[in-house]
């Protein structure tokens, strides 16, 4: 989960959180096993994915970690569709972040839900999809005060 750091306004301009009217899960960021490859293709069946861009950073370690990942502000399914990143010769950030809660499920409802699930399914993503009449990303979080929902 990513959200705006009111001590950091260049992350909000990198993520473009100040044009968000409301709080919500806005999208979400899948690893495929290769990202032009899932790129290009998805290209072919009607998934324009934003410009593939290179990111870094420099962790408390010193160290720097590196991505390639597809224009964010590329809104693809109202949100369902995921953004592709790929983490380069780096390792993957999570294990280094604070520990203490895991996300349970994630899911998604849109009026078209049978549309995005067969582009996903064409790009073997695996990504749970409901019809329903307002498009929303459902995330579970397992927490040390419990179990908690976000949309």
């Amino acid at each position: 989960i990513i959200a705006p750091d009111p001590e950091n306004p260049i992350e909000a301009t990198i993520f473009d959180f100040q044009n968000k009217e409301e709080d919500r899960l806005l999208t979400w960021v899948y690893r495929p096993e290769s990202i032009q490859t899932c790129y290009e293709y998805g290209h072919t069946i009607g998934i324009p994915f934003g410009k593939i861009q290179s990111g870094s950073r420099k962790k408390v370690d010193g160290s720097i970690l590196e991505w390639n990942i597809s224009d964010l502000s590329v809104t693809l399914g109202n949100g369902l569709i995921p953004s592709l990143i790929d983490w380069k010769d780096t390792p993957h950030p999570a294990p280094y972040l604070p520990q203490g809660c895991t996300l349970k499920s994630l899911k998604g409802i849109h009026p078209d839900a049978q549309n995005i699930k067969t582009k996903m399914t064409k790009l073997a993503i695996e990504f749970e999809l409901e019809k329903g009449k307002t498009p929303m990303l459902l995330a579970e979080i397992e927490t040390p005060n419990g179990l908690v929902q976000l949309q």
